[in-house]
């Protein structure tokens, strides 16, 4: 180990010449040692020698290192002796090992790594091209950093940061910007270590601000992209080989999920009365107490249908195209759940639901346009819109049932989850977010009655949760079998249904029922209706979602 601390010391007293021989390692513990008290801080990695900036996995360490310092700990980790000491209990006669603090620091290390390229995990740059113009995104990058740049602060270039990884960094960006246009953007109210780099077409210039202030209503970001291979390989050469850089990643539109909604159908059941529903609908059941208080929960989708005028007590039109056919049939979930699904009636909160209707999202290419950053400007826009709605109509469950169609990764929660959680506590909101479908390949076999098989299933890793369904202060839902359907084990979770973030994490957080997938155009279990009178069996999370919404409002 002390040699290899050595070679990571003259390699970045080689490479990192130009930062004063500074960098960022990775500490990995060995599974003894995931508890704090076996941190390697106080005799190795100690505050005066380097500096922890954050943690990667559950239990890995990232340390700001100078190549002098990361020097100056192999030396000490030399010195490490073998030796253990036993020492009696004089009352009860056990023997227990002592072990040097020195030697129990060293042994808790399993491997030390410089954070590089491999860490950053860039995209290449045809990789990167086809992700933004296949989706009609804006020419632009998230870039996760170690330390803030000052965006926030009010520092123009970094000219007068003490910090040489600051000031290079900026330096940098500068001289980039005298071939390329370039925007430099940040998240008013994020803790400033993510900020997003657009490449835009026309004179070369180096512009920064908040995010919000280049996606309004001329969206130069997407109106002026540049998507010349040139510039995005000098731009991704500049972030994969700075230190500074912690990840550089592709902005993800936001979607309505993949739900499974079945043809419309005939075949509704008998116990289900049409006009009862269509008059919960207009407003209540000829029995429901005119006084009665509801639960209310804000909807955030494509938009909910005029049919349900009477229910819903507020409406906000982000997009100029509203696309209401989710977003209607999960009112009908909240409005008249009960009514129409007897047979679940014993799992469901009773009928009747105030709605607040935010319409932001909509057909891929107008959402694309009106939030060309992806899943930042989504969830920038819906901060700002929170606090303005809020302010009029109080709330607190916000029912999220859109996706970011990208699984989180094993390492670390996703920057959307980040920032839903930022969002959350900023406003004192729960969001209730669906943990996303598994299709196709990735879908898992049907539930078998086998305990054994049961785990089989289970193998594998392509049915992780969606972003950002890892979100640690709101809640993430999965989707059940409802009962009463053949060859469908009732209760267990939906094949399609996403789960986990990895080895180590528990998600989803909660489940409902959301349909069987039965493949066959037969009956999923669960019914809705829509502004069109005609009713549908669907399945997916984003229904099993606003079931438990509707259970926390």
């Amino acid at each position: 180990m002390s040699s290899e601390l050595r070679a990571i010391s003259a390699q970045l007293q080689q490479e990192n010449a130009p930062f004063n021989g500074e960098g960022f390692v990775e500490v990995r513990l060995t599974q003894d040692a995931w508890a704090k008290s076996h941190r390697p801080v106080d005799r190795l990695f100690k505050p005066e020698l380097a500096t922890l900036v954050g943690g990667n996995e559950i239990a890995d360490l990232v340390f700001r290192v100078s190549s002098m310092n990361l020097r100056k700990i192999a030396d000490t980790v030399a010195t490490a002796k073998p030796d253990v000491k036993e020492k009696k209990n004089p009352d009860t006669g056990k023997i227990r090992i002592i072990v040097p603090e020195l030697k129990s620091e060293t042994g808790a290390i399993e491997a030390v790594v410089l954070w590089g390229p491999d860490q950053r995990n860039a995209p290449s740059v045809d990789e990167a091209i086809s992700h933004l113009k296949g989706r009609d995104l804006a020419a632009y990058y998230r870039v996760e950093l170690f330390a803030d740049i000052g965006l926030s602060d009010g520092v123009v270039d970094g000219r007068d940061s003490s910090d040489v990884l600051v000031s290079d960094f900026w330096r940098r960006l500068r001289r980039l910007a005298q071939r390329f246009s370039i925007v430099v953007t940040y998240d008013v109210d994020s803790d400033g270590l993510a900020i997003g780099i657009a490449l835009l077409r026309g004179e070369p210039n180096l512009m920064f601000g908040p995010e919000r202030n280049f996606v309004g209503a001329n969206n130069r970001l997407l109106s002026q992209a540049n998507f010349t291979p040139d510039a995005h390989h000098a731009l991704l050469s500049l972030l994969t080989g700075h230190p500074l850089v912690r990840s550089v990643g592709l902005p993800a539109p936001v979607e309505q999920p993949d739900d499974f909604t079945a043809s419309r159908s005939d075949s509704v059941p008998a116990s289900v009365s049409k006009s009862s529903v269509r008059a919960l609908i207009r407003r209540r059941l000829p029995n429901m107490p005119p006084d009665q208080v509801h639960p209310r929960i804000c909807l955030v989708d494509g938009g909910i249908n005029q049919e349900f005028n009477k229910w819903v007590i507020h409406r906000e039109n982000v997009v100029a195209v509203r696309d209401e056919d989710h977003g209607t049939n999960i009112a009908s979930l909240l409005v008249a759940g009960k009514e129409l699904n007897e047979h679940l009636a014993a799992y469901l909160e009773d009928d009747g639901c105030e709605l607040i209707d935010l319409a932001m999202n909509a057909p891929r290419r107008t959402s694309a346009a009106t939030f060309s950053t992806g899943v930042t400007g989504f969830l920038d826009q819906l901060d700002r819109l929170i606090q303005d709605v809020k302010a009029e109509v109080p709330f607190r469950i916000i029912n999220l049932s859109l996706n970011v169609k990208k699984p989180v990764q094993d390492a670390k929660i996703s920057e959307a989850a980040k920032r839903l959680d930022e969002i959350a506590k900023k406003h004192d909101v729960i969001f209730v977010i669906s943990a996303g479908n598994a299709e196709n390949k990735d879908m898992r076999q049907e539930w078998p009655n086998s305990i054994t098989a049961a785990l089989n299933t289970l193998i594998g890793f392509s049915d992780q949760l969606f972003e950002p369904a890892d979100t640690m202060n709101n809640v993430s839902v999965g989707a059940l079998n409802p009962p009463g359907l053949p060859r469908i084990v009732e209760k267990a979770p939906a094949r399609y249904s996403r789960r986990g973030t990895s080895r180590r994490t528990i998600k989803p957080d909660l489940c409902q029922f959301g349909g069987a997938h039965r493949g066959d155009g037969e009956p999923t279990g669960l019914l809705v209706t829509d502004a069109n009178r005609e009713y549908r069996y669907v399945c997916g999370t984003s229904y099993a979602a606003p079931l438990v919404a509707k259970t926390l409002a």
